[in-house]
This record gives C-alpha cells, sequence and structure tokens, in this order.
C-alpha cells in the first residue's frame, strides 16, 4: 500500500534529482539555477565559445604565434 511518508520521499527523491540534472553547465551559465531551454541553451553557447578559445590559444601556442595568444587571452 502507498501510504503519505513514501510519496512524500518519493517526490524529494525526484525534486533532488531534477535539481542536479544541469549541474555541469551551472558553471557557464549567467543564472545561478538553469531552469528553462533557453538557459541551457545560453550555456551550451557559453561554453561552446570557451572551448573554442581554449583550442585557439593552444594551437596558436603550438604554432608559436605567442602576439595571437596574448590578443586572444587579453580580448577576453
Amino acid at each position: 500500500m502507498i501510504t503519505r511518508s513514501k510519496l512524500v520521499e518519493q517526490l524529494r527523491d525526484y525534486q533532488i534529482r531534477s535539481q542536479h540534472k544541469y549541474s555541469s553547465l551551472t558553471f557557464f551559465s549567467p543564472k545561478p539555477h538553469i531552469i528553462t531551454w533557453v538557459d541551457v541553451a545560453v550555456a551550451i553557447s557559453i561554453a561552446l565559445v570557451f572551448c573554442i578559445l581554449a583550442i585557439i590559444s593552444c594551437m596558436t601556442l603550438y604554432l608559436r604565434r605567442f602576439w595571437i595568444f596574448l590578443l586572444i587571452i587579453f580580448a577576453i
């Protein structure tokens, strides 16, 4: 038989799981909590820009273009 305490426990577990659904994206999100799909899209776009800048920076160091590396780093 389903009791009220079991339902409350299941609801609490569900809320905890749904709260941490996008926990890795909150680092790139301008808001502390990701609620809507727009927040997810903004966080993913910022993460992609960050990754692209990191890859370009590593490539410029590898190709010994230090002035481009410094330009990219100080532009951020």
